[in-house]
């Protein structure tokens, strides 16, 4: 039985992950036209850096609690629910970085005007785009982006999250750090309510090295 079960299992192959590299130019190259661009562009790149520095699933943050710390917009505080295992409720934080033009809170500031407080999902209400905009319609737009910095168009937007990760490993994070980051160890769901925040905002400042 043992024997038939090792013939039938299904073969993990090596799959090429693209240079996250690429796209962190490209968002820099945007930064400086980025008044001019409209509000969905702002916000897919804006979606698009939350996804590589908290590697948040694209559903994940689309029913995220997304709000500023205080008035002084230089802190964003994201809360959402994680279905797959460990399952629960994660809140995450991103502080101004040092490099604006690849910092999620200078983007987020571009278009998140009016209000400090929103509740889940309603952030990606704006006016300005469709009431029915959803997660499908932002994959559409968040594509757009890597194809026109030069992704291949067969690439899906879950690979920003593996681009993400395999540029941390490569500029030194250990497994223990990028499980932590990520949450996809056991073990990383209890450690990481004691674990110095220090560690992910390490990650974060190495990937755009």
């Amino acid at each position: 039985m043992k024997a038939i079960e090792e013939r039938t299992r299904k073969v993990r192959e090596e799959e090429q992950v693209w240079d996250l590299k690429i796209l962190l130019k490209y968002i820099q190259e945007r930064f400086v036209e980025r008044k001019e661009l409209n509000i969905v562009r702002q916000m897919s790149i804006s979606i698009i850096l939350v996804m590589i520095y908290t590697n948040l699933r694209l559903a994940e943050i689309m029913r995220a609690k997304i709000n500023w710390q205080d008035d002084n917009q230089q802190t964003i505080i994201i809360e959402t629910f994680i279905k797959k295992k460990p399952a629960g409720r994660v809140k995450l934080t991103l502080n101004m970085m040092e490099k604006q033009d690849l910092c999620p809170v200078k983007w987020f500031r571009l278009w998140m005007v009016g209000k400090t407080q929103y509740e889940e999902g309603e952030i990606w209400k704006r006016k300005g785009i469709q009431q029915n905009f959803k997660a499908e319609q932002w994959s559409k737009k968040i594509r757009e982006e890597m194809v026109k910095a030069g992704i291949s168009k067969k690439e899906r937007v879950t690979s920003i999250r593996a681009a993400s990760i395999t540029r941390a490993f490569q500029l030194g994070a250990s497994s223990e750090q990028i499980n932590r980051w990520t949450r996809h160890a056991n073990t990383a769901s209890t450690v990481q309510q004691y674990y110095d925040r220090a560690n992910n905002d390490m990650i974060r400042q190495q990937l755009i090295l």
